[in-house]
């Protein structure tokens, strides 16, 4: 709620720590009582945000119960699994900091280097990212897809940063001022930060070994994950330049073909030429056809966009 002479938002507070859950009940009792902790020494106004991914291990239960113990800490349960980018964004949404963390559920990355995240970002940036170093993951399911990461966000935004895929961040609230508008983009926050071009700095932070639970990341994800984004970022121009470029030269060439099979025929009259004839003519209707649809298809992309207002998420309950 805002209040309506300043709009500014009514019980709001220094700090809110966003942390998605998917089935972590091993580890949420630890890092709350961590965050608690360290956000203590840190102000006396913050709160804890925890956003129940559709947990189906008994984390929403654990969840209940921590909040019962612990007013600071706030509960908003999904309807169902929406995966971990919708379900930072829904915390983020009923986040009422000023300044709002971001971190991951499996304590791979510490509350104690929240201090370090802040005092950079009194350097005035928007965004401060903890970049992990030294990573404690398996070589192939999770060190070598976050490189891929890096790679392909850097070339999307045009900004380079040594961890894309870190969801330890500080944001400056006035980063999601605007952030329903750009909803479907927003649900990848790294991502939505960069192409924003928000000002962002990283800061090294220590990589834990997991201790607790069962990673839910792999290969699979990795994939599903880059062709979204692309679906998402890419906005059709790209596709639909390369799609009229090869359809062009498909003309040309088909083109130039039934020129030199012109010119056969009346010089040579020779059966090869009916074969180019054929070839000619199909690179033409084949090079027709991809201009044409790479047009058909960038209107119903617009169509698409603005037609279409499905939900990134479902909140079941909120605990406040």
């Amino acid at each position: 709620m805002r209040d309506k002479h300043n709009g500014a938002l009514m019980n709001s507070c220094d700090i809110s720590v966003v942390v998605p859950v998917f089935n972590e009940k091993e580890n949420i009792p630890g890092l709350a009582e961590q965050l608690a902790r360290v956000m203590g020494t840190i102000t006396d106004s913050y709160e804890i945000v925890f956003v129940d991914d559709g947990s189906r291990d008994g984390s929403s239960d654990v969840l209940k119960e921590l909040h019962g113990a612990n007013q600071r800490i706030k509960v908003v349960r999904l309807e169902r699994n929406y995966g971990q980018h919708a379900a930072t964004l829904a915390g983020v949404k009923h986040a009422k900091g000023s300044l709002i963390i971001t971190m991951d559920s499996d304590i791979q990355v510490s509350p104690e280097d929240i201090p370090k995240l802040l005092e950079k970002m009194k350097e005035g940036y928007d965004v401060v990212s903890g970049a992990r170093i030294n990573r404690a993951d398996s070589l192939i399911f999770r060190r070598i897809p976050s490189k891929i990461i890096n790679h392909i966000a850097g070339k999307m935004t045009g900004i380079k940063l040594r961890d894309y895929a870190s969801t330890f961040k500080v944001h400056k609230r006035e980063v999601f001022k605007n952030i329903n508008t750009y909803e479907a983009m927003a649900r990848y926050l790294p991502i939505y930060v960069a192409w924003r071009r928000f000002s962002i700095a990283e800061v090294d932070v220590v990589h834990h070994t997991r201790e607790r639970g069962v990673p839910n990341y792999n290969w699979a994800r990795l994939i599903r994950l880059l062709f979204d984004w692309y679906l998402t970022y890419s906005q059709g121009i790209k596709t639909t330049i390369i799609l009229i470029s090869s359809g062009m030269f498909l003309c040309l060439i088909g083109s130039a073909l039934l020129i030199v099979n012109l010119v056969g025929y009346l010089t040579v009259n020779s059966n090869f030429f009916n074969m180019v004839l054929i070839t000619s003519i199909l690179l033409v209707f084949l090079g027709v056809n991809l201009v044409s649809l790479s047009i058909i298809s960038e209107k119903i992309s617009l169509i698409d966009k603005k037609v279409k207002r499905y939900p990134l998420y479902i909140v079941r309950e909120i605990l406040d």
